[in-house]
């Protein structure tokens, strides 16, 4: 493998993303953590408006690691409004599973945590899948810290089901 390359995506990249964020759904399907979610949207009228918006406007960036001419990894972030004022998102990152010994990932958030400084953000966010260890590992090396517990339920549940306790109570 030659040298790996970090750079900033354009519009003639976007079928590459497409490819990669395709992967990515397959794989957070497979592992039961994004049950919901279309692995098709990236070739959407949906999904390509997205990535062309993310690529040409002023607060977002993607980002996308190439090898020998070829897109081997991607990151989408985006600066988020929160109460306390603008953050950076990291939205979404994905690198074929050949590459990522060699530290790809890790050389795209520090990408982004860059990006992140030159916009003068206080601090950077990711959502993970709880049950992603090697996801979360990662985050944690590169300086993320939990936060914020998110918890879900999918509406048609009836209240309690599944839940009990030594006396039947709640």
């Amino acid at each position: 493998m030659n040298e790996i390359i970090i750079r900033e995506a354009t519009i003639a990249d976007v079928a590459d993303i497409q490819r990669l964020a395709h992967l990515i759904a397959q794989f957070e399907i497979e592992r039961g953590w994004a049950p919901d979610i279309d692995p098709r949207w990236a070739f959407t009228e949906a999904g390509i408006s997205y990535i062309k918006q993310q690529l040409t406007g002023e607060d977002g960036i993607v980002l996308v690691a190439t090898c020998d001419d070829q897109v081997i990894g991607f990151l989408g972030g985006c600066i988020r409004q929160e109460k306390r004022g603008p953050v950076g998102g990291l939205q979404g990152i994905f690198v074929l599973p050949a590459y990522r010994i060699k530290r790809v990932g890790t050389r795209l958030i520090d990408r982004f945590l860059e990006w992140c400084e030159l916009q003068n953000l206080p601090k950077s966010t990711v959502a993970v899948a709880p049950a992603n260890d090697a996801a979360i590992a990662l985050y944690q090396r590169m300086g993320f810290e939990a936060s914020t517990l998110i918890l879900e339920r999918r509406s048609g549940c009836a209240a309690g089901d599944g839940l009990t306790s030594r006396d039947g109570q709640l």
